[in-house]
């Protein structure tokens, strides 16, 4: 036995659906969004402290600081306020290391320096394997008196 559905009920089903999916693709955009305000907004801050440092160095040194050298320095703060968990590795370094046979997240430098990200379990093997072999190179070699 068939039931027929009236044509104002199915629109406005399809309208209530319709309605459901707007709102739940707008709230999912919205926090996106809000999400990348916030990084941009740090982002900011933390680039205007740089740049208003900069400029004040500009302005009252009679130096001029070497570019290269202030960028290569502005990494590695970038690199060293991750505590470990992120490596800068000159191309060599990067070739003779175990990261190059590896699956890391890396960010490839203009000079051929590569930024290794870790994983919390690679960091956590890599800090275990530090401490033991720190623990063998710290103990203090043995002296022998001189006659």
């Amino acid at each position: 036995m068939k039931k027929k559905v009236s044509l104002p009920i199915v629109i406005a089903i399809v309208f209530i659906v319709s309605a459901l999916v707007f709102t739940l693709a707008y709230t999912i955009a919205i926090k996106s969004m809000n999400k990348k305000l916030t990084d941009l907004n740090e982002k900011q801050q933390m680039f205007s402290n740089y740049a208003a440092v900069d400029d004040f160095l500009r302005e009252n040194s009679f130096y001029k600081a070497d570019t290269e050298k202030k960028e290569l320095k502005t990494i590695e703060a970038l690199v060293d306020s991750y505590d470990g968990r992120v490596l800068l590795l000159t191309a060599q370094e990067y070739s003779e290391s175990e990261f190059s046979n590896s699956e890391f997240a890396t960010f490839v430098l203009a000079n051929g320096s590569r930024i290794v990200v870790l994983a919390e379990e690679q960091y956590k093997e890599l800090a275990t394997e530090e401490n033991s072999t720190s623990a063998v190179t710290t103990e203090a070699p043995a002296t022998t008196e001189a006659e």
